[in-house]
């Protein structure tokens, strides 16, 4: 197999084209926007610019904060476009469609006929995800903003109803009340981040209300969001109307496939697509179509960097015939591991205090049982944590009793993400408490906790 074509240029087709170049595969990548991705430029990357000066690092007007973004997305995009040339990868700017021949056509534009039409071997979908909106909660661009439009505010403001309680939630909000904003946000659960660790959900939703305070509305749906005037209604299903100069949407994503369902749909229907929209791959993301992978968000599931960057290498091995079984890092089997070379992703979220975890903690119990131990400890133990006021964090383990490997872990507070990185090694690596306690960290650092 020598030609790989990669449709999307964001964190998972950028990996897929370097590791495909690296295998040997002329590599051709399809991107109707600069190298970088959608979902990079417009969320991730200022949501992180706008915690940067949260935390006191840099300007902490709007006007400043937005000109850094646009600094480092200039940056970033000329990074991203620089390794692309220096590895030999062709970078084809313009609207992938995947055609019933397996082939990539290429449009400019808003032109009806291809401008180039791509052959590939493999062909591998990295086309990301889009936001999604309920019909009467939409941004508008001025008053009602989603995360794209966090790049081009003019004031920070003045008080902001955020509909939604995921990460981009807990991020934006931590950011903005640190900056000065009334912040209120309306989530359907009964607590921020519904899909993480619980334990730390919970304390980082406290900590926004007791510490930061921001008003949170849990169990609460939101039927309509208007701007009049100058001001935004939020209408709640129980008949409320919360009053504020801005309201912020971030309600989810979903995995943008049009590159498959512009085709028509004789081609679409070849794909299976799982519940959430996404399309349904085996271990290594191949798809129900042989030569067609899909990873990252189009692959459905977890919408995040580390994942797409991993699935972007498990399918470049699949293109060159390895299976998971081949992989370098030998994987611990973790009780909802489901294939062999199984690998544990680490979520985090950059709030001020951070929160992370790795591993099935969903699945895993509350409290040690006869199968699992849970080890508790408190960042009270790390001189690091007095010297920065941070010593309301911890961390928490899960061992298998059976062989004392660590399968499962969780932080809140200070560099959770950095400590629960650790945490990933060993649950990947098959490491036991005792292993990792062998390795001492720098002093003062958080990472102490774990010879602690």
């Amino acid at each position: 197999m020598s030609n790989v074509v990669i449709i999307g240029g964001g964190p998972a087709g950028l990996e897929a084209a370097r590791q495909a170049r690296r295998a040997g595969y002329t590599v051709q990548l399809v991107s109707a926007t600069p190298a970088g991705g959608r979902a990079t430029m417009g969320s991730l990357l200022p949501s992180k610019v706008w915690l940067h000066a949260a935390g006191g690092h840099g300007q902490t007007n709007a006007g400043a904060i937005v000109s850094h973004i646009n600094a480092t997305r200039k940056e970033w995009i000329a990074q991203n476009s620089s390794e692309l040339a220096a590895a030999g990868v062709e970078l084809v700017q313009g609207r992938a469609v995947l055609n019933a021949s397996n082939a990539v056509d290429v449009y400019e534009g808003d032109e009806p006929a291809p401008v180039r039409t791509l052959q590939g071997e493999a062909i591998i979908i990295a086309a990301g995800s889009e936001p999604t909106f309920a019909p009467g909660v939409k941004p508008n661009g001025d008053r009602i903003i989603a995360p794209r439009h966090t790049q081009t505010l003019t004031a920070i403001p003045e008080h902001i109803v955020f509909v939604g309680g995921g990460v981009t939630t807990t991020e934006y909000a931590s950011a903005f009340a640190a900056l000065g904003s009334r912040v209120e946000i309306c989530t359907r659960g009964a607590r921020l981040l519904s899909r993480g660790e619980k334990e730390v959900a919970e304390a980082i939703t406290h900590h926004l209300e007791t510490d930061q305070g921001i008003s949170v509305h849990r169990r609460t749906a939101i039927t309509k969001v208007e701007q009049v005037g100058d001001r935004v209604h939020t209408h709640t299903a129980d008949g409320r109307v919360i009053e504020s100069s801005h309201a912020f949407i971030a309600t989810g994503r979903a995995a943008d496939l049009s590159c498959i369902d512009a085709g028509g749909a004789d081609s679409a229907s070849r794909f299976r697509r799982r519940s959430d929209g996404g399309l349904e791959t085996d271990a290594q993301g191949q798809t129900s179509v042989p030569t067609v992978y899909a990873i990252g968000d189009a692959a459905g599931g977890t919408f995040t960097v580390a994942k797409a960057v991993h699935e972007a290498r498990e399918a470049v091995r699949a293109v060159g015939g390895e299976t998971p079984a081949d992989a370098p890092v030998a994987a611990v089997t973790p009780p909802t591991a489901t294939s062999p070379g199984h690998v544990e992703i680490l979520e985090a979220v950059y709030s001020n205090p951070e929160v992370a975890w790795v591993g099935p903690v969903d699945s895993l119990p509350e409290e040690s049982t006869d199968e699992y131990e849970l080890v508790r400890r408190s960042y009270t133990a790390l001189l690091a944590a007095h010297i920065h006021g941070s010593t309301a964090g911890f961390v928490k383990l899960w061992i298998r009793r059976s062989d004392d490997t660590v399968v499962a872990g969780a932080a809140f507070g200070e560099q959770a993400a950095t400590l629960c990185t650790f945490i990933q090694l060993a649950c990947n690596a098959g490491l036991t408490v005792e292993q990792i306690s062998r390795i001492p960290g720098g002093h003062p650092t958080i990472v102490e906790i774990f010879s602690a």
